[in-house]
């Protein structure tokens, strides 16, 4: 039987894990929970279509200056 470190992960795996990373590395730059990041992090799944619209407003240049912690800077920001 191989050592756990010798098991190959398939891309569900890496796929969780990349996603689990971003929530981690999100919470620590922006200041909140990692709950709150998940919350931020299924905000944009379940609004996936509207993103590009709203990336691209003057609404979002607004919002920048606003975001607490340096979000903005996942927007394009500083």
């Amino acid at each position: 039987m191989p050592s756990p470190a010798a098991v190959a992960v398939g891309p569900l795996e890496e796929g969780r894990n990349t996603m689990e990373e971003f929530i981690t590395q999100m919470a620590a730059k922006v200041g909140i929970s990692e709950e709150q990041a998940k919350s931020v992090v299924q905000f944009l799944k379940d609004n996936a279509d509207k993103v590009p619209d709203l990336l691209g407003s003057d609404m979002v240049s607004s919002l920048k200056s606003k975001l607490p912690g340096g979000l903005g800077g996942l927007f394009g920001g500083d």
